[in-house]
């Protein structure tokens, strides 16, 4: 058993792992794809704004 106290990288480390275990449990939402593409379609039309024609 180790008794030695973590640094801030090992905790934090650690916490990722723990972090990661329960995001890996969780089921994949069902989005539509009409969603996706209209995100999708938004992002990409951030990139054009304020940029001179």
């Amino acid at each position: 058993m180790d008794t030695e106290t973590l640094g801030p990288d090992e905790g934090f480390a650690r916490d990722l792992e723990q972090l990661d275990r329960k995001l890996e449990q969780r089921e994949r939402p069902d989005v539509p794809a009409p969603t996706v593409d209209l995100i999708a379609g938004l992002v990409a039309g951030l990139r054009l704004v304020g940029r001179p024609r």
